[in-house]
């Protein structure tokens, strides 16, 4: 056998073989289950300031309960999607370490629809709320004087149906607009 042809018969295997591992990857840091509970956001979470850089490679170089995710064209440690419905009541705790008590770690700890939340300086199991119907519209009014002041972290900080939406490079309470609901037969009229 030609000597040409010997080193390409063992590239194909190598190649393949990286393919397979490079094709992977999105995967396992991209909206999937992959080491620590919950979900990767598919949006940009608010501050994500360089969406290039990559300080971690794997849920592991994350601390808390943070996901490595993939956000822009690099990866950051950043508060997974919850795996329950319904989001963490705001439940303000005692910040005293001597009185911090983590109840639970994780959602499935909790029972039926509860929740582990933080409260104060540790966490607990309660009752979910339901999330605010409907999502932000992209780049939302203008108007605000200062559109990098944080007005908001979560959407149970916003009164009645707005919601939490990333303004510029701010956050504000906005009237959200509807989810596109998707096509199903059963919701046409008869």
């Amino acid at each position: 056998m030609p000597a040409s042809q010997k080193g390409s018969m063992w590239s194909r295997p190598i190649l393949l073989g990286l393919l397979f591992l490079w094709a992977g990857l999105p995967s396992a840091l991209n909206g999937q289950k992959a080491g620590k509970e919950g979900f990767c956001p598919n949006k940009t979470p608010p501050g994500v300031v360089d969406p290039c850089f990559i300080p971690c490679s794997s849920d592991s170089n994350c601390r808390g309960l943070k996901k490595c995710c993939r956000i822009g064209c690099g990866y950051a440690c950043v508060d997974p999607l919850p795996v329950k419905d319904g989001v963490c009541p705001l439940k303000i705790g005692s910040w005293d370490p001597k009185k911090c008590r983590t109840k639970c770690t994780r959602d499935k700890q909790c029972p039926g629809k509860q929740k582990c939340c933080p409260v104060g300086c540790g966490r607990e199991c309660l009752e979910a709320e339901p999330e605010k119907y409907g999502v932000c519209r992209s780049g939302g009014p203008d108007g605000f004087l200062n559109p990098c002041f944080i007005h908001c972290s979560r959407d149970n900080e916003c009164p009645e149906k707005k919601k939490c939406c990333r303004k510029k490079c701010g956050l504000a309470c906005l009237e959200p607009t509807p989810r596109v609901q998707p096509f199903n037969s059963t919701n046409l009229d008869s």
